[in-house]
């Protein structure tokens, strides 16, 4: 996958798969691109294609991306206009006969109207007026009633309420190619999610700054993004998916000095900032393995 923005930039990235990125100061305007492309539809930033080259239709795929700096517990609340809200209100609508009482509460407000509480209610405000006062519901709003709802998240981590926002997103979208770009801190909660989302139609990019250690051996790669229009792949045992990902920290390439010589030579061999470097984790031996 190919994007192709403004001003010769360009970015590579897999089609498929769960990797660690390094972005190189290069993480706004790659969320930037993603969004404007896949979320709001537009291509007046940029234009992404396929390894042949062709377009990308940006109507059949999604971006999946919940900034950190969100105030996460605000969307775990069921006011108007908040996705949850929303997508649960989409859901009974289009599911009618799984939330069937959910249809009672409808069914009891219209029933209220006939209790002989209302009838006195309505006895109090129509007393010594020459008309008949009548009350009828108008607009029966499911999202009101879904207002009432409420998580328990006091013994949820932070990952966790990021995840369980992710699963919807990913649910709403489960029929399309998802590029989905984490940049929460990631732990042991995360490396389960993301071996049970790896799939054909999900490329999963972890910002490489946010991992927890230790790191399971779950990554398909470590992605060193640059802004360039050239690839470099390289094979790497895949026993080394720890020491990869804690030398492309960012805090550790600040102070690789005072790494060993051996872990500097590694940083060093992906320092081009000409290059994208792909380096594939994999279990066997290979000609171009580091």
């Amino acid at each position: 996958m190919k994007i192709k923005g403004d001003n010769e930039i360009c970015f590579h990235l897999p089609n498929s798969g769960v990797h660690s990125i390094v972005l190189n100061n290069q993480t706004e305007i790659l969320i930037d691109y993603l969004s404007d492309y896949f979320v709001k539809k537009k291509k007046s930033k940029c234009v992404i294609v396929d390894d042949d080259n062709d377009v990308i239709n940006n109507n059949d795929a999604e971006f999946i991306y919940v900034s950190f700096q969100e105030n996460i517990d605000s969307f775990f609340e069921f006011k108007p206009k908040t996705l949850f809200n929303e997508e649960l209100s989409r859901i009974v609508l289009e599911n009618d006969k799984m939330f069937m009482s959910i249809s009672k509460v409808r069914e009891a407000l219209k029933d209220s109207l006939t209790d002989s509480g209302m009838y006195k209610f309505i006895n109090i405000i129509q007393n010594n007026i020459d008309s008949r006062i009548n009350i009828d519901i108008s607009n029966y709003d499911l999202s009101k009633i879904i207002q009432m709802y409420h998580f328990d998240t006091e013994e949820m981590t932070v990952d966790q309420k990021y995840l369980a926002i992710y699963n919807l997103l990913l649910y709403l979208n489960r029929n399309t190619f998802c590029v989905i770009y984490i940049d929460f801190p990631a732990g042991e909660h995360t490396y389960n999610w993301l071996i049970n989302n790896k799939k054909d139609n999900h490329l999963i990019l972890v910002n490489n700054k946010e991992l927890k250690y230790p790191i399971d051996m779950i990554f398909d790669s470590i992605i060193i993004l640059n802004n360039c229009d050239f690839v470099e792949e390289y094979e790497i045992d895949i026993e080394s998916t720890e020491l990869y990902t804690y030398l492309f920290h960012p805090l550790i390439q600040e102070f690789k000095n005072q790494q060993t010589e051996k872990n500097i030579e590694i940083m060093n061999q992906f320092t081009d900032k000409t290059s994208t470097f792909f380096l594939k984790f994999t279990s066997y031996d290979s000609e171009n393995s580091l």
